[in-house]
């Protein structure tokens, strides 16, 4: 009596796939991944996935930042020139000296 199992390679197919290994040929069986594996799998690339997403939601926050600095740093220069220009006036128009901005006195300087 002759037992066969299809999914058990016969020696000489060992010895073939052995050969083919050490030749550095690819053996062409398929194995299916256990479900708990593949599940890993793609938990992992779904976290990575994720970290990528982050890291482009991340650039883009960089982006906008930089735009409202740059935008921020034009608006104090425009109030510095006004300030500038402001207390030229003012210098004209009262000569030099102190204000208190409380009262609205201005005491000359001597």
């Amino acid at each position: 009596m002759s037992l066969k199992n299809k999914n058990m390679p016969s020696p000489s197919e060992v010895a073939e796939q052995a050969s083919k290994q050490a030749a550095g040929q690819q053996i062409s069986q398929k194995t299916k991944f256990a479900t708990e594996d593949l599940e890993k799998l793609k938990a992992l690339q779904n976290k990575t996935t994720n970290v990528v997403n982050a890291f482009g939601q991340l650039k883009l926050s960089e982006i906008r930042l930089e735009n409202q600095s740059s935008y921020l740093k034009e608006q104090l220069s425009i109030l510095q020139k006004e300030e500038a220009d402001l207390a030229k006036t003012l210098s004209e128009k009262y000569g030099k000296g102190t204000l208190d901005a409380e009262t609205g006195e201005f005491t000359p300087s001597e």
